[in-house]
């Protein structure tokens, strides 16, 4: 299968194409493949008339058949082309989230799982003291053939940049060029590891840009704020300079410097329309005052998921867990207040000083107060239905792509969470925003 590499034509808009290695002497030309697709097709951007013109085959479905989706000329100036820009397919995307929690054989048949079921992007938490995130998403790699694999997150402070350039490399040459990276602040294994962490989004940037450096094979001596590195490099070249870089954060100045210097920006709880729009205000604008444009930088809204044939049941499940995220305020969020959404803050107080370690437990107390607005507005919940709606919504607000952590409930099973909401709730939404695009709406 043939490897594609990501590049932007910064002209009209036209942010996504992909230039095949198969056939370099294409200029400004690519195959926007799906990923379900095989590429076998090419675009090539004119000027002139502003247009994109599909050269070549059409793009075939695994199955053999045509795609649909695909069009031989599409005019950058009509209502269609701005909503295919808006809701492309190859901007939408959906990606999982494992802890590592489970024996590495039962990864890897919910690796391949997702894979099958349309997901773009598996993702293993990067958790003290769980099973070794860049062991596990080595192996995983070879059970798959599609999917990116990256630790969601990792971070500068339990992990020396160095060392995760290191890691990255290898795993994007086992994986043969899909290897993705999560960074953010961190604080699992913090306290037993004895780490402070200092000035975080300050942190986050010199590291992405270390590991830059070192993945582009250049010898660096790096004398950050936070970070130092003195006279090293890789001692091997891996297949890509430059992998992916998904920076996460809860706070505006992560978010802002997520906005001016990765690919994309992750944001845990990002559950509401109103949150979201916030959430892409404060990404659009690190990304402007670096000179970037807005639309270049993937919004990605991280959350719980419990789809359960009965939508109060999937409620409550994921109820002592958004207790805990608004209770313990160690992810910061700007429309909780605003929506009448925070707890009493002497309420909060009684509860004291809880662990990072010590799970929902400590919180059982304010369960009660956490009404089904509060679950809503932090996670995906209810039944497939509920949770395909709330998903249009939230994408109608900015968000580019879904990285959901799978819940169960009573008869619906983790993979059956996979499965639904890859099989049955994302070609409800794909559908609804191709159905927009064809009336013209944005």
């Amino acid at each position: 299968m043939l490897a594609p590499t990501l590049f932007g034509v910064g002209v009209i808009g036209f942010p996504l194409v992909y230039l095949l290695r198969a056939n370099p002497a294409v200029v400004k030309a690519g195959a926007m493949a799906r990923p379900e697709c095989v590429a076998r097709c090419h675009c090539a951007f004119v000027p002139k008339i502003g247009c994109v013109v599909w050269l070549g085959t059409w793009p075939r479905d695994r199955r053999g058949g045509k795609s649909s989706h695909f069009l031989h000329h599409l005019s950058a100036g009509s209502a269609a082309w701005r909503g295919r820009r808006q809701f492309s397919e190859t901007f939408m995307s959906i990606e999982l989230l494992m802890l590592g929690d489970q024996p590495v054989s039962r990864l890897a048949a919910r690796t391949r799982l997702a894979e099958e079921s349309g997901f773009e992007t598996v993702w293993l938490a990067d958790e003290r003291f769980y099973r070794e995130t860049y062991s596990c998403l080595s192996y995983l790699a070879g059970q798959t053939s599609r999917v990116k694999l990256g630790p969601c997150v990792t971070d500068p402070f339990a992990r020396h940049p160095a060392l995760t350039a290191m890691a990255l490399g290898t795993l994007d040459e086992i994986s043969e060029g899909r290897a993705i990276l999560g960074i953010g602040a961190g604080v699992s294994g913090f306290a037993e590891l004895g780490i402070q962490s200092r000035r975080p989004p300050l942190a986050i940037r010199e590291a992405v840009d270390l590991i830059r450096q070192l993945m582009a094979g250049q010898e660096v001596d790096y004398r950050g704020e936070i970070i130092q590195f003195h006279r090293g490099r890789l001692n091997f070249t891996p297949p890509r300079a430059r992998v992916p870089v998904r920076v996460a954060s809860n706070g505006p100045l992560g978010q802002k410097m997520g906005g001016a210097v990765a690919d994309g920006v992750m944001m845990e709880g990002c559950g509401s329309v109103e949150e979201a729009k916030a959430f892409a205000s404060a990404v659009a604008e690190g990304a402007t005052k670096a000179g970037r444009s807005p639309g270049e930088i993937k919004l990605v809204a991280r959350l719980d998921c419990c789809i359960a044939n009965d939508g109060k049941q999937a409620r409550d499940i994921l109820r002592p867990s958004v207790t805990r995220i608004i209770a313990q305020a160690t992810s910061r969020f700007y429309t909780l207040q605003t929506q009448g959404l925070t707890l009493p803050k002497e309420v909060v107080e009684a509860i004291g000083p809880v662990p990072y370690a010590a799970g929902v437990a400590p919180f059982a107390a304010l369960f009660p107060l956490v009404t089904d607005r509060h679950v809503d507005a932090l996670t995906l919940c209810g039944t497939v239905e509920e949770v395909t709606q709330h998903v249009i919504d939230l994408r109608r607000a900015g968000v580019t792509g879904f990285n959901i952590f799978p819940v169960p409930a009573p008869g619906v099973s983790y993979e059956d969470v996979i499965m639904r909401f890859g099989t049955q709730v994302w070609p409800a939404v794909k559908a609804a925003f191709a159905k927009a695009s064809s009336e013209g709406q944005t």
